[in-house]
């Protein structure tokens, strides 16, 4: 899993975006990637502790998913 924080550009203040991801792992998916980004003043650790059980649960129900198929 990896996470990054984008800046807002411009004058303006503006909330930060926020992304996790985690690469699919699946042998025709290689290049494949499950994102999460949001627009949150929060840290990258407030977000990753949010998001990241959600993100793992769904890239393993889209692996299984493909798996079977």
């Amino acid at each position: 899993m990896s996470a990054i924080k984008y800046p807002a550009p411009g004058p303006i203040p503006k909330p930060e975006v926020v992304a996790i991801s985690t690469p699919l792992g699946i042998r025709n998916y290689q290049d494949h990637i499950l994102n999460i980004s949001l627009s949150t003043p929060q840290s990258i650790e407030t977000v990753v502790a949010q998001y990241a059980a959600p993100l793992m649960a769904l890239t393993d129900k889209f692996r299984a998913s493909v798996d079977n198929d």
